[in-house]
């Protein structure tokens, strides 16, 4: 090999080195910047949480009112759903899809279709509208199978006494509160605030998941009245964060 050639080969070698280094700058600097943004938003949660406390505290008695009138109906309703699932085949392959659909699916969706969009527009508005929708329905998620994975009350197609039986790693005894209405509330209510155009089609996508989650028998309806609140409640915590610090950057 001649000198020549030599500094070729040395050069692509280089040039590829340096093209390497910085893509790797680059996804470093990605996540740095959305690990800011994750903490931005979470700060400002805790803001609102604090400023607005007395809204969040009314919202969670009026839940918990709600969701203990709407355990008197976990059976009657529960009866029903039994009786029409056999002559409403459709219905029933309808839940499960839907329910198949909400396991983060849904979700993953809107929140990408906003990434893009923010892409697009090079806009840290609409990332940040769609990094407090995932972060809307994780914060939920991880509350909710907190609270389902302690309680262990069994799911209806068990077909055993309904009781709570303390805490449970096994997913039939994981029904209170519906985990899939909680996360998919909590993304449609941030949505809502930040996005209302694409957060009407999130929450109508999340209202279709509570009646999924029933009719499929796999949560009562006062596991899904108490997921809808957890939801209402993370999703306007983290939509108005976002919607805040949207503000205060114009």
């Amino acid at each position: 090999m001649n000198n020549l050639e030599r500094s070729g080969v040395e050069g692509s070698v280089s040039h590829g080195v340096s093209m390497g280094s910085r893509r790797s700058a680059s996804i470093v600097s990605f996540f740095k910047v959305v690990g800011g943004e994750t903490r931005a938003l979470l700060a400002e949660m805790i803001h609102v949480l604090r400023n607005e406390r007395a809204f969040f505290i009314a919202l969670a008695v009026i839940f918990v009112v709600l969701t203990s009138l709407a355990l008197r109906f976990d059976r009657p309703y529960d009866h029903w759903v039994k009786s029409i699932r056999d002559v409403e085949p459709g219905l029933r392959a309808a839940a499960h899809h839907i329910r198949r659909w909400g396991r983060g699916t849904d979700t993953t969706t809107f929140a990408g279709l906003l990434f893009i969009w923010a892409a697009v527009r090079r806009s840290r508005r609409w990332a940040r509208a769609g990094l407090a929708c995932a972060l809307a329905a994780i914060v939920a998620g991880i509350a909710i199978n907190i609270a389902r994975v302690s309680l262990g009350r069994p799911r209806p197609r068990t077909e055993v006494r309904d009781r709570l039986t303390g805490p449970t790693l096994v997913y039939a005894y994981q029904s209170f509160p519906s985990g899939h209405t909680s996360a998919s509330v909590a993304a449609g209510t941030s949505l809502l605030i930040t996005a209302p155009a694409l957060g009407t089609i999130a929450f109508l996508s999340a209202v279709s998941m509570g009646w999924a989650s029933t009719f499929t028998r796999a949560h009562y309806l006062s596991d899904v009245t108490a997921g809808l609140g957890a939801g209402l409640w993370f999703g306007i915590a983290l939509g108005w964060s976002a919607r805040r610090l949207n503000r205060r950057a114009e």
